[in-house]
């Protein structure tokens, strides 16, 4: 199979299925990232765990609308 095969396959596949593919190939490519993985690592190790905010308070952050720019 060749690369313009999956491609086609791909187009052809419902939109669910084709989000579920694009996560997989993120995760593919910053599995693979090393310097991903350093900033990463870094971060989690620098960062008290007191600066970090829960789940649900990110998704409500995530789904508030940016406010326009200065």
């Amino acid at each position: 199979m060749t690369l313009s095969d999956i491609v086609r396959e791909a187009e052809n596949l419902p939109e669910s299925d084709r989000r579920q593919l694009l996560v997989h190939l993120v995760a593919l490519a910053l599995r693979d990232d090393s310097a991903y993985h350093f900033e990463l690592h870094g971060r989690l190790a620098h960062d008290p765990p007191k600066s970090w905010i829960a789940l649900e308070e990110a998704e409500r952050r995530l789904r508030e609308p940016s406010p326009p720019p200065a």
